[in-house]
């Protein structure tokens, strides 16, 4: 907060000096009408705030929050999922309706519809607990390191 103030009144000081060393430099402007004689300074701050109330609309709309963007990823990749079944899901009826003479154009038209356009949900996965296994089990399936006699030698040693 005190390095906002002190950055304020630095710029609001540099502006006076900057106003005070061209009160006296004039210059003509033309809006719509010639103007002469304005002092220099006063045609940029008149310009400043010109810029400033033409953007302020512009940052006055709402913004998204982190999650609305979030949702708004979601959809739409969910969107471009739902496109791409779709046209696999068409793609494969092509084939059965290729592979498989129908006998008139209403019987394939018939056999394309009938295949669903939305991917159905995955069964839910059941994860299994794991099995307790005896100790003397244990150590046959486990695999020697390398450094197996080296570990046993320092072992006996510190014993």
């Amino acid at each position: 907060m005190p390095i906002r103030l002190i950055g304020t009144l630095i710029v609001a000081a540099l502006a006076a000096v900057f106003t005070g060393f061209n009160l006296n430099n004039k210059c003509d402007v033309w809006l719509f009408n010639t103007f002469s004689d304005v002092p220099v300074a006063f045609t940029i701050i008149i310009s400043l705030m010109a810029g400033v109330i033409i953007t302020l609309p512009f940052t006055m709309g709402r913004r998204l929050t982190r999650a609305e963007k979030i949702k708004l990823r979601e959809v739409q990749r969910e969107e471009k999922r739902a496109a791409k079944m779709e046209k696999k899901n068409k793609k494969k009826a092509a084939k059965a309706s290729a592979a498989a003479p129908a006998s008139s154009p209403a019987e394939s038209a018939v056999a394309v519809e009938a295949e669903p356009a939305v991917p159905l949900p995955e069964p839910a996965v059941e994860v299994a607990e794991p099995v307790p296994v005896p100790e003397s089990e244990d150590k046959l399936f486990m695999a020697e390191s390398p450094f197996a006699a080296e570990e046993e030698k320092k072992d006996t040693k510190s014993e």
